[in-house]
């Protein structure tokens, strides 16, 4: 899966947190670093071999309000936790809609390195952030929800 190299360490960084491990949270963030460095060498590599336009895609990227990306991320990382933790209901679509969210920005930052758009690199790198702060604050949430969940139920 493509998407779960840049998930799987958000929701060991929110869980440490949660738990105060800090084996688990630096092990989540140095995942998290190499993966979008992988995502983002890789795509600056692909756009300098191959000719990149901006089309209505990028250029929508552009324009769009910041914080709409914090809401996509946080709701749909609520979803998911709790689709996975609720095993009758299925999480991949809420794993796409997280990685149509999270995915094309990282792809972005490369191009706009390969292409010297130092605008490009910034505004997409600022949604980078915004939806990890968005995935881990859902992740965190919904830790806690479901552990007041169990514990009640003792």
């Amino acid at each position: 899966m493509v998407i779960s190299p840049l998930l799987i360490p958000v929701v060991c960084i929110s869980s440490g947190f949660y738990k105060k491990d800090w084996k688990n949270i630096l092990k989540g963030f140095y995942s998290l670093i190499g993966g979008l460095l992988i995502i983002i060498i890789a795509y600056y590599l692909i756009s300098i071999f191959s000719k990149i336009n901006y089309d209505s895609e990028i250029i929508s990227r552009i324009s769009a309000n910041l914080i709409d990306y914090f809401f996509i991320a946080f709701f749909f990382w609520t979803c998911w936790n709790f689709c996975f933790f609720w095993p009758d209901i299925s999480e991949s679509v809420v794993g796409i809609a997280i990685s149509v969210a999270l995915v094309p920005p990282v792809v972005l930052v490369g191009v706009g390195l390969s292409q010297n758009d130092i605008i490009l690199v910034l505004f997409n790198s600022k949604i980078v952030i915004i939806n990890i702060f968005g995935i881990f604050l859902g992740a965190f949430i919904m830790f806690s929800f479901l552990n007041k969940k169990t514990t009640n139920k003792l």
